[in-house]
């Protein structure tokens, strides 16, 4: 089942690193524009995501958009943002809840970042599907 990439900044999910990989120490904040590139992993059934560009703001964490309930954590020191939320959309196939889960860990420069995104959709009608996603935001 192919579906559309929601494109909200919200978008960044789960991370994957192992602790050699995750920064020590504070990270800089981390706004500006980005481009989010996600590959579903085997297995998944929700498809393949476009690019997104994105603008990110690390300074005002936490929300997560209009139609959507939820929220995305941000570390005290700000290396690590964790989302959980829903959003209630609608396609050429009908209205659909989109749930996203998982974490995301930043460079300590703030220019990127790698995480895992955990998707799963559920249509009206009663069709789903479930992915994992590999995801890299790099700042442009």
């Amino acid at each position: 089942m192919r579906l559309p990439a929601l494109a909200l900044l919200i978008c960044l999910c789960g991370c994957s690193s192992s602790s050699a990989d995750a920064p020590a120490g504070p990270c800089a904040p981390h706004v500006g524009t980005y481009v989010r590139h996600e590959v579903e992993r085997p297995g998944g059934t929700c498809g393949t995501l476009s690019d997104q560009v994105e603008f990110v703001d690390s300074t005002k964490p936490g929300s997560v958009g209009t139609g959507c309930a939820g929220s995305i954590a941000l570390s005290s020191d700000q290396c690590t943002e964790t989302p959980a939320f829903s959003c209630n959309r609608t396609d050429n196939a009908g209205p659909f809840t989109d749930t996203y889960k998982g974490s995301v860990t930043w460079s300590k420069d703030g220019a990127s970042a790698l995480g895992v995104l955990e998707r799963d959709v559920v249509y009206a009608s009663g069709a789903a599907c479930t992915s994992l996603y590999d995801v890299s935001l790099a700042r442009q």
